[in-house]
């Protein structure tokens, strides 16, 4: 494994996540403006849709009719839990990888993005939503995105890894 050295992690990790969570709250700000209390604005004969949802549960609204304390003690302790071990590893880790530091660099910055806004308001903003006919995605947001860009990241490191093709950032 090819480790990136650490003052370059912390700059890559904290970039990263600075604008990607910038972006985040950009995009909300507009759904909100722009999209609360209107019916959805479909492009390309609806396979793209932008329509302002409050999702007070995790992907898929699962969760969303739990206890305000459980969900709180989920969606925030827990996740702020996770995201400050992923960042000690990242920023104190002997050796990391740079496919370990965009992949943690993404799901920390999506992480981030709705931690905020469930500390803020209770619940995520979300506005996006794809598909074709009834094969559609969940409405989602730009730091869902980044954590599952994070995940793919990380497949892809993890494969390459295995196989020996494993490069640095």
């Amino acid at each position: 494994m090819n480790s990136v050295p650490r003052n370059k992690r912390v700059m890559v990790y904290a970039a990263v996540t600075a604008v990607v969570v910038v972006l985040d709250q950009l995009t909300k700000i507009a759904a909100v403006r722009w999209l609360a209390g209107e019916g959805p604005r479909l492009w390309l004969g609806g396979s793209f849709r932008l329509q302002y949802v409050e999702n007070r549960g995790a992907f898929l609204s699962l969760g969303a009719s739990l206890p305000d304390a459980v969900r709180t003690g989920i969606f925030v302790v827990a996740v702020l839990a996770v995201l400050v071990m992923i960042s000690v590893y990242i920023l104190k880790g002997e050796q990391v990888a740079g496919g370990e530091l965009w992949a943690a660099s993404l799901f920390t910055s999506g992480g981030v993005g709705n931690l905020i806004d469930r500390i803020l308001f209770g619940y995520v903003r979300d506005f996006a939503n794809v598909g074709i006919g009834p094969l559609r995605t969940g409405v989602f947001n730009l730091a869902d995105m980044a954590i599952t860009a994070g995940a793919v990241v990380l497949l892809i490191h993890l494969f390459r890894s295995r196989s020996g093709t494993s490069k640095p950032v």
